[in-house]
Formats: C-alpha cells, sequence, structure tokens
C-alpha cells in the first residue's frame, strides 16, 4: 500500500484554507514545486513542500494468517519524521501596504501550532503529531520579471507511523512418497 502523503497533504491544506476563510484573508493553497510549467502562482500564495522523510529506528514486523488461513498478511511499520517547508509569497506595493510574505508565514505557523492542528494531524490515521516548528526566516530571489520579491518560509517536522501492508498466498502443501534406494 502506498499513498502516505496525500493524505497529509489533504489535512494541512484543508486546515490552512478553512483558517484562511475564516479570517478573511485571500491567498492560495498549493503544493510547490509541481511539474506545471506555470511559474509562481499570482497574488499572494502560501506553499507546501515535503523535503524528507527520516526513518526512526527499526521497522516492526508482524505476521498473521488470515482467518480462512489462505495467506499470509504482513505489515510493517515504522515511525517516520518528515520534514516539510511552508513557503509565502505576496506581492508588496510601498504606497499600498498588505500582507507581507513574512506575514502570511507567520500567521501559518501559528495555525500549526495550535490545537485544532494537532487534532487535525490526528486524524489522518498515521498518528502525526508535530514536533517542531522552524524560524520564519525570509529572503528576496529575483522573479520572473527580474523583479526581487519577498519569500518567507519555515521548516515543519512531524513524526508519523508509516505502514505496508502485503498479503502472501499460503503455499500448496507438497506431498510425496519417499522411496529408500538400494
Amino acid at each position: 500500500m502506498i499513498g502516505h502523503d496525500a493524505p497529509l497533504y489533504t489535512a494541512l491544506i484543508s486546515l490552512i484554507e478553512a483558517n484562511l476563510l475564516a479570517d478573511d484573508i485571500s491567498a492560495k493553497v498549493v503544493r510547490g514545486r509541481q511539474p506545471t510549467k506555470q511559474g509562481m502562482a499570482e497574488g499572494k500564495a502560501i506553499y507546501l513542500d515535503k523535503l524528507f522523510d527520516t526513518p526512526i529506528g527499526s521497522p516492526e514486523r508482524k505476521t498473521v494468517l488470515n482467518e480462512d488461513k489462505t495467506a499470509f498478511i504482513r505489515k510493517e511499520s515504522r515511525w517516520t519524521e518528515t520534514t516539510l517547508q511552508i513557503g509565502a509569497t505576496s506581492p508588496f506595493e510601498l504606497d499600498q501596504p498588505e500582507v507581507t510574505a513574512g506575514d502570511l508565514a507567520r500567521w501559518v505557523h501559528m495555525v500549526l501550532s495550535g490545537d485544532e492542528a494537532m487534532a487535525k494531524l490526528k486524524t489522518i490515521g498515521q498518528n502525526a503529531q508535530a514536533v517542531k516548528l522552524g524560524i520564519v526566516r525570509t529572503t528576496y530571489p529575483k522573479n520572473d520579471s527580474d523583479q526581487y520579491q519577498e519569500w518567507a518560509t519555515f521548516d515543519f517536522v512531524l513524526t508519523r507511523r508509516i505502514s505496508m501492508v502485503r498479503t502472501t498466498p499460503v503455499a500448496a502443501p507438497v506431498t510425496g512418497e519417499f522411496h529408500a534406494i538400494e
């Protein structure tokens, strides 16, 4: 079974979108670095990127025979630290100050450190829990128009238990006759 990241993305994106709506903030929430050729989102945007998974300890393995004794069910699970990065962009005009990228990133940081986020993470069925929210850092890379654009990010580390289940049919018994060789 694969697909451990999809429920995580769905839970985090829906959590952020619900809080954007509740706080009357207009911004897109997208998965970053997708193979689309459409570039950065227009206007205010919050990006969610998975950086890496770090396995913790050894996998736990358990094999049992199913009820009708036709197959072995093997479950392997392992605790994993998943590091995600939240990024934010926001066009900024000096004569029309609005929400900056740093403001958006700090706002998401607060949302993810709240009780609602902890409860939402538990609903994805992987015993997920937030471990660490990093500092919000801001850089100013050049955008497609060769102008500097504010880019605020922070890392978000959570632990979760990732499992894989496999079914193997029981081998048919081999019967035979033994004959003595003289």
